[in-house]
């Protein structure tokens, strides 16, 4: 009896398995170019970061939203970010929790309005680039919001955070880069 199988499966898997990781590296650099636009500019490249970040606060009642703004001649980045909450708040300043490191922004309020069942407060403030490297590139970070005598902490869920701060820290990377 003659076997007449052709034996092309070794040649075959490698190449599947190339196949497979070309294709997963483009799909994964076509949704990183879902989060920034750039725009040239006479003084640099504006890069406008866009997040999918949503931090929480105590019992999920309030949450934070942000992007981020940058100019690539500049030191320092822009952080708009929109709280919601059911009380109206008069926001002093943010503080990013990483470690044993604290970032501190005064914040300037540029509106409040109503959302649904919530209040929209917008504010923004300026974080140092080399600032958002360093918060990005952390496994875990939260967030405090100083409003008169109080704090208000708010954290991102774990994987949350991990996906996009992933996606941020490679953000921030080829920014460096290419300034």
């Amino acid at each position: 009896m003659v076997n007449k199988t052709i034996k092309r499966a070794p040649i075959v898997r490698p190449s599947l398995f190339l196949t497979f990781l070309l294709l997963s590296g483009w799909l994964y650099s076509q949704r990183l170019s879902n989060y920034y636009s750039s725009f040239p500019q006479e003084n640099g490249t504006l890069y406008f970061l866009k997040t999918d970040h949503k931090f929480a606060g105590p019992n999920n009642k309030t949450t934070l939203k942000f992007d981020i703004t940058y100019l690539s001649t500049g030191d320092s980045a822009t952080l708009n970010f929109s709280y919601f909450d059911n009380k109206l708040q008069k926001i002093e300043q943010l503080t990013w929790h990483v470690a044993d490191t604290l970032f501190t922004a005064k914040t300037s309020m540029l509106f409040t309005e109503p959302r649904k069942n919530n209040w929209e407060h917008r504010y923004t403030c300026q974080l140092s680039f080399q600032a958002l490297v360093t918060i990005f590139a952390a496994p875990q970070a939260k967030l405090a919001l100083q409003v008169k005598q109080e704090q208000i902490v708010l954290e991102p869920s774990r994987k949350n955070w991990q996906k996009q701060s992933d996606i941020l820290s490679q953000l921030l990377s080829m920014i460096a880069i290419n300034r």
